[in-house]
């Protein structure tokens, strides 16, 4: 989508495809428009959604407790093996679990299926804001650019909270925007004060504290720098703060009755990690800067464009523009308090990206209109472009070629079959702006990213699967375990592993612990007890028992100098052994 462009009237002859940046839309957005941005996403997302990785670590950390809420029917403390994980409130993973219940599976897709629906959720809130604000055209681009973003192709299709947060808080924002921009009333309407607080409410039950602090952080700012009583309003009004609270104390309240230590957890996990006291800090106070330019990907550049050109427009009409001031404190005041943070991660900034795809989505109707300086459409960058863009394409066919012939595939097939598709469709893109057809140049880019999207999944995806062989481990031993047996897994440092168990097992971090507990438990020397564990351990253990191996596969927790193994053993405890192994108490 380089090179000279066409002149405005060649393209759309209707000057009302530019928005305006006075008033509200009265052309909101359609039926068809959702439908379409709805299909996008999903589409996009549910290729290979199951399949073909693993959970992760942090995926089975929401996934694990979901499992157990149905196990064991008790839905108020999240737990792992039977241990209360207090690290995130509870409503990622009552989600899971309802997933898992209505659909009556277990498989990783009806893990990952809330993160999907957040994304697309996202992106159906966004394109109903962006065509609010700028008409219909506008929220269809806006809502297509936010379901292909990297971000959101990441997280949409991982069971963690991150997709889910960032829904909640971009709802929260839009009912914020609602009930106070464009409006001249003494008060905003009830229903947009309790969709705010409810949404704020919901943010907290994701994340804790955080889900709060970015919402009153992006809607605060606002209300600062915009001066408007009507924002005011909105953020003190009672009714809202009750609703809200309700949601906020409710399940602490509960949970702690039932489980005390959840506040010394989260202190840990936000006063400490914010402070630094709890490590995990370093990070330069440009990192969210830099990782946004990525994660927004493949659409930042028309989001850097959208907005400039925006803002210049504002300039030249000397009017006000309360909406962009909006986005902008969205953005840049929750990026500025998670830099203030000694911890930082790439996808803590994920709810404030949702405003670039309306910046980019502003950009591309400008293209679209030829409503861009003369000196861009000569561009030496341009140029060149136009003329990598073909070669990348060639690259990518004698790549694919080169490895069919020789047998490969995995990461190099994957990157030459990328390089294929983006280099040789963005050069018809090109050719079909050039021809004067737009709107099929802007459907041809869409479906390269879907495209190239696709491609990273189904090629690239299954070779950066660490956990795929102790997982299917587990599935093959679970399947062969006898009813009732004796599971423990044993210096492995996360639960990964455990979503792939049979419940109950139980978690000990070292075969020394484990020996107390077979000292306690067991007092005959033909019981059973069944172990997952890494390599290392197999020399402790046979100074237990008698240990006959049942499986094995790569595991991703080798210690330095061992062999990368996962174990699946059967041990029968020898008493004599056992004594001479345990530790004073």
């Amino acid at each position: 989508m380089v090179g000279r462009m066409m002149e405005p009237s060649a393209v759309i002859a209707n000057s009302k495809t530019l928005p305006s940046v006075g008033s509200t839309s009265t052309d909101p957005l359609s039926v068809r428009s959702a439908l379409v941005v709805a299909f996008y996403g999903l589409t996009l997302l549910l290729v290979n959604f199951g399949q073909p990785w693993a959970l992760t670590f942090h995926e089975v950390n929401f996934a694990g407790p979901a499992r157990e809420f149905l196990q064991s029917g008790d839905w108020l403390v999240p737990r792992i093996m039977g241990m209360p994980i207090w690290d995130k409130p509870p409503l990622m993973h009552w989600s899971i679990a309802a997933s898992l219940l209505v659909f009556d599976t277990e498989a990783e897709w009806a893990a990952r299926l809330p993160a999907m629906v957040s994304a697309v959720l996202t992106s159906l809130v966004i394109a109903w804001l962006a065509a609010r604000w700028y008409g219909d055209r506008v929220g269809l681009l806006a809502g297509l650019i936010q379901s292909s973003s990297v971000y959101v192709f990441m997280q949409g299709r991982l069971a963690e909270a991150d997709m889910m947060l960032c829904a909640i808080v971009t709802m929260a924002m839009a009912a914020f925007a609602a009930g106070v921009l464009d409006r001249n009333g003494d008060r905003p309407p009830i229903g947009w004060r309790l969709a705010y607080f409810g949404a704020a409410g919901l943010a907290f039950l994701v994340k804790g504290p955080v889900g709060l602090v970015l919402v009153a952080v992006g809607s605060g700012l606002f209300a600062i720098a915009e001066r408007k009583w009507l924002a005011w309003r909105l953020l003190l009004d009672p009714i809202g703060w009750m609703v809200m609270l309700a949601l906020v104390v409710a399940w602490p309240a509960a949970a702690m009755l039932r489980e005390p230590g959840l506040l010394d957890v989260w202190w840990r996990h936000n006063v400490e990690r914010f402070s630094g006291d709890l490590g995990g800090g370093g990070k330069d106070p440009m990192f969210y800067g830099y990782t946004s330019a990525w994660l927004a990907l493949p659409w930042t550049p028309l989001a850097i464009f959208g907005a400039l050109t925006h803002a210049k427009s504002v300039r030249a009409q000397k009017t006000s523009d309360p909406r962009g001031r909006f986005l902008l404190c969205w953005t840049f005041g929750m990026m500025l308090v998670l830099s203030l943070s000694a911890w930082k991660h790439k996808h803590y900034i994920i709810p404030a990206l949702p405003p670039l795809s309306i910046w980019a989505a502003l950009g591309l109707i400008r293209i679209m209109t030829g409503a861009i300086p003369d000196r861009l459409r000569h561009w030496p960058i341009a140029r060149i472009s136009r003329l990598t863009m073909p070669l990348l394409g060639l690259l990518g066919i004698v790549g694919v070629l080169g490895l069919a012939a020789s047998g490969r595939s995995g990461l190099p097939l994957a990157g030459a079959s990328i390089a294929t598709l983006v280099g040789l469709g963005l050069t018809i893109t090109d050719r079909l702006w050039h021809a004067g057809q737009p709107r099929a140049a802007v459907a041809g880019t869409f479906a390269v990213v879907w495209g190239a999207f696709v491609l990273v999944q189904s090629l690239a995806m299954p070779e950066v699967d660490d956990y795929r062989g102790q997982s299917e481990l587990a599935t093959r031993f679970s399947a062969e375990l006898p009813p009732d047996a004796d599971l423990s897994v044993v210096g492995i440092p996360d639960p990964q592993i455990t979503y792939y168990l049979p419940i109950p097992v139980r978690r000990h971090d070292d075969v020394a612990s484990f020996a107390d507990r077979l000292v306690i438990e067991f007092d005959s020397d033909e019981e059973r007890v069944y172990v997952v564990g890494p390599q290392w351990i197999l020399d402790d253990l046979e100074h237990l028992g008698r240990v006959r191996l049942l499986d094995r596969a790569t595991s991703i927790h080798p210690r330095k100098g061992e062999p990368d193994r996962m174990l699946a053993l059967e041990l029968r405890p020898d008493r004599t052994r056992l004594a001479s192994k345990t530790r004073p108490h």
